[in-house]
């Protein structure tokens, strides 16, 4: 926001993990100019969540993007995060779920595509309050693969920041 904002955050996702912690799915912070979070006096850069992957489902996308599973982290931080426009901490934060979800992973290849909005919203249900002038939801889709493939690739629309900005990041498989 311009200006330190009191936020209303409730996510409908069936969550496992919050940082910082959330009463009843809801965090209440004062969002600041800088991107900070401010709980009392704890301040974050983002607020955190993780979810029951048990109980979300994400349709996968058929277009996307091949790469070497050695090469993914390189990827994201070199192609998919410029081309969002995201800044350091959303890419940081990107690639930090990225990478969790990488560890146990036995493939040569990686198929990353970019989930759809509207799939997002139906599966991970999300209201901030007060509205932001800009909501963008970015989460991975991750599959492994045994060999390389062709597919289409996915256009990534850049991140347009106007007035009260809000990124959501994460990454599925």
């Amino acid at each position: 926001p311009q200006k330190s904002t009191s936020i209303s955050v409730t996510t409908q996702a069936p969550l496992t993990y919050a940082d910082p912690a959330t009463d009843k799915n809801t965090w209440n912070v004062i969002a600041e100019p800088d991107g900070a979070i401010r709980t009392g006096e704890i301040i974050r850069p983002y607020l955190y969540y993780e979810y029951d992957s048990s109980k979300v489902k994400f349709a996968e996308p058929e277009e996307g993007f091949v790469v070497e599973t050695r090469a993914a982290e390189a990827f994201v931080a070199n192609k998919i995060a410029p081309e969002f426009g995201l800044n350091y901490s959303e890419t940081n934060a990107l690639l930090s779920d990225l990478r969790k979800e990488l560890m146990d992973l036995n493939s040569s290849y990686i198929k990353i595509s970019l989930i759809s909005q509207d799939d997002i919203n139906k599966n991970l249900p999300l209201t901030i309050s007060p509205v932001p002038a800009t909501l963008r939801r970015i989460h991975l889709f991750i599959s492994p693969l045994k060999n390389k493939v062709t597919i289409p690739p996915q256009k990534i629309e850049p991140v347009e920041r106007s007035g009260f900005t809000a990124v959501e990041i994460g990454v599925y498989r």
